[in-house]
């Protein structure tokens, strides 16, 4: 054999092979497609193996109404990166004259959906967009999606008022609803046919028949009324003005009503008016030789007492005229307060650096110092000692001169000199000569040291800051 029917033979055997391999091969299907699916304002990427829209929406199970709309149609092809917006149709209930429908729709705009649902309006109707009154001309640029529309068809009436004939378009229910829709003022006294609690029917002829005029200033109003009455208080009575206990009006209600009388009423009223004063109560200190000294206890707590003051005060028209006095006293008496303040006194000792003093009292006191040479040279204290370190200037009311004290850092001194008012009364002056003068300005402990004295105060006043018995 030559080798060209050979070779044919081999490529022929071989493509026959490579063909019975690829069928017994499977088959694989395609790549997904990816599209984008957005439902009203959701939005989502899936991928999927659907042909067109339509199966789609069947591959995912979305189910729709007849009113929803799909962009691109159902029937549509896939392909990558699609995008498919599903628009819900919602409903809407709109009322016309009372009668109700629901309605799914797509649209937001009011106008656009009272488009679709093919319902006409006028210009004199009243609509309703979700329980708001809208111009019909508004409806245009209503922002909101509209839930609930309601319209109530105007009628024409018109309305005969003496001499004066309108025509006019209402949505009232009623003939009073008309009256007020025209702005058209009536009087209890005014004849009106039909009368106002008549329902409106179409091209209805609405006659008012008005009575004799009067003003009547009452209640900050001006009112022009007409009326039937014969007198002041007839005339109140039917314009539905009633004078309550006080009330009077000028004329006089029982005057006989003349043709364009102006008819004041006066609101009269009372009131009692009454205003406290408290009476404060008293601290009253007590001692007790069974408190150690420094030491308080209450023993009652105080409470104010109440002065009350009252007046009947006449209002007319709001307007203040008169107070006379109704009542004053005192309503509750003041209760004393009463604290017990400790007069037993115990001697305590502490180790300082000066060595163990025994002190029957301890003061926290702001310290300063001086010496001759800072009160011009004087060196003569009030009680006519030198002064000196261990001459220290005191509140006398606080320490009583010739007490012995002591003051860590200063040392052992005693009350022999006094001076100006402090901002408070706790402070002791440290006296030196003008050769070993230190300045001090701070708050220091104070032990008093025996003898006590006898006349010591035992109840300390209140201070506000630092200062104050330990």
């Amino acid at each position: 054999m030559s080798l060209i029917p050979l070779l044919l033979l081999l490529m022929v055997g071989g493509a026959l092979a490579f063909g019975m391999w690829a069928l017994n091969q499977p088959n694989e299907p395609p790549p997904p497609l990816m599209v984008t699916l957005q439902v009203d304002s959701y939005r989502q990427t899936i991928h999927t193996h659907a042909e067109t829209v339509g199966d789609f929406l069947a591959e995912h199970h979305i189910e729709l109404i007849a009113e929803d709309v799909v962009i691109p149609r159902p029937d549509t092809p896939l392909r990558e990166n699609l995008r498919i917006i599903i628009q819900r149709a919602r409903p809407v209930t709109i009322r016309v004259d009372g009668q109700e429908q629901v309605i799914h729709t797509t649209y937001e705009s009011p106008l656009d959906i009272l488009r679709s649902a093919q319902i006409s309006y006028s210009p004199y109707d009243l609509i309703e967009i979700d329980q708001q009154a809208v111009s019909p001309v508004d409806l245009v640029a209503w922002p909101l999606p509209a839930d609930t529309i309601s319209i109530i068809r105007a009628q024409p009436i018109t309305i005969i008022d003496g001499d004066a004939v309108h025509t006019f378009n209402t949505t009232g229910k009623t003939v009073g609803d008309a009256l007020f829709e025209a702005e058209i003022d009536l009087f209890l006294s005014d004849q009106v046919e039909p009368v106002v609690t008549a329902p409106i029917e179409p091209d209805m002829t609405i006659t008012i028949d008005r009575s004799r005029l009067v003003m009547i200033l009452a209640d900050e109003r001006q009112i022009e009324t007409r009326v039937n009455a014969q007198t002041v208080g007839g005339a109140l009575a039917e314009a539905g003005l009633t004078l309550n206990g006080l009330d009077y009006s000028i004329p006089d209600e029982s005057n006989e009503l003349i043709p364009n009388t102006t008819i004041r009423v006066i609101r009269v009223t009372e009131e009692i008016i009454t205003s406290e004063e408290i009476i404060p109560f008293e601290i009253i200190y007590q001692p007790d030789d069974t408190l150690r000294l420094d030491t308080k206890q209450v023993i009652q707590s105080g409470q104010n007492g109440i002065y009350q003051h009252a007046e009947r005060v006449r209002y007319e028209n709001g307007v203040e005229v008169s107070r006379t006095d109704e009542s004053a006293g005192v309503v509750q008496v003041p209760q004393n307060g009463i604290v017990a303040y400790g007069t037993q006194i115990v001697l305590r000792t502490l180790d300082t650096p000066d060595g163990t003093i025994e002190y029957w009292r301890h003061l926290r006191m702001y310290a300063t110092s001086y010496h001759p040479g800072s009160v011009l040279g004087s060196t003569t204290t009030s009680i006519g000692e030198t002064l000196r370190k261990g001459v220290i200037a005191i509140n006398p009311s606080i320490v009583r001169y010739r007490t012995n004290m002591y003051v860590p850092g200063y040392g052992h001194g005693f009350a022999a000199d006094t001076g100006g008012p402090r901002r408070s009364p706790y402070w002791v002056d440290l006296g030196y000569t003008d050769d070993d003068y230190v300045g001090w300005s701070r708050w220091v402990d104070v032990y008093l040291l025996p003898p006590i004295p006898d006349n010591i105060t035992y109840l300390l006043p209140e201070s506000g800051n630092e200062g104050g018995p330990r």
